[in-house]
């Protein structure tokens, strides 16, 4: 996020004149995020695309039905990534122990 945020200022923002109140940043924003996303190389990337490092790990994602379905299969709760949910469950176990 950071890295793109640098080349968004470098490549993007450095280009425009943001003092300009009537220039629709929106549309040239959503444009450029098309062409960073789809057209331009990135050297971290071995010169692909965002979206064509996307398509050559698409496969190995799971797909979110899946990723559900082995939680049902085991009966496993999702619990939240909540700290003070985790010490209070901790403390209610504890105190079922006692």
């Amino acid at each position: 996020m950071e890295r793109s945020q640098k080349t968004d200022k470098s490549e993007f923002y450095s280009k425009l004149n943001l003092k300009d109140k009537t220039l629709p940043i929106e549309p040239l924003l959503a444009d450029w995020e098309h062409f960073y996303n789809h057209q331009r190389p990135h050297a971290s990337l071995n010169g692909k695309t965002p979206y064509e490092h996307y398509l050559a790990l698409e496969k190995q994602i799971p797909i979110q039905t899946t990723v559900t379905e082995k939680y049902w299969e085991k009966q496993e709760t999702i619990r939240p990534r909540n700290y003070q949910y985790l010490r209070l469950a901790k403390k209610i176990k504890m105190s079922q122990m006692s």
